[in-house]
């Protein structure tokens, strides 16, 4: 082995072991926020989360029924085919260099009872 190639090794070798080559990296992510402020109407889903994410939204069996980007507000609105006002669906909110979160929605349902 030339005195060149030995120096490459070693250099090589000392830079790996000082930890200075890029490696992966486990350090804790951050997380996408919560879906706030839902609002369902016939077609359309509105609500807030992290600006620039992509919000999809499906059945709780996983089947897809929209998506949207989220604007520079934090304001997202999916319009869908089917009409989710009465209907239980998760919302799953990614964006690149965050860690991803699937939250379920389920429609309040009061019931009133008449008493004459």
């Amino acid at each position: 082995m030339s005195k060149s190639l030995g120096k490459i090794v070693i250099t090589t070798l000392i830079i790996g072991s000082c930890g200075l080559l890029p490696t992966t990296s486990f350090a804790s992510q951050k997380t996408v926020a919560h879906v706030s402020k839902i609002r369902v109407t016939r077609q359309h889903v509105y609500g807030r989360t992290t600006k620039k994410a992509t919000v999809k939204i499906q059945t709780l069996k996983g089947h897809f029924l929209g998506k949207a980007t989220v604007n520079h507000q934090g304001r997202f609105v999916i319009k869908t085919k089917k009409n989710l006002k009465k209907s239980n669906f998760k919302f799953k909110v990614s964006k690149h260099g965050y860690r991803s979160r699937t939250t379920t929605y389920a429609p309040i349902v009061t019931i009133v009872s008449r008493t004459n």
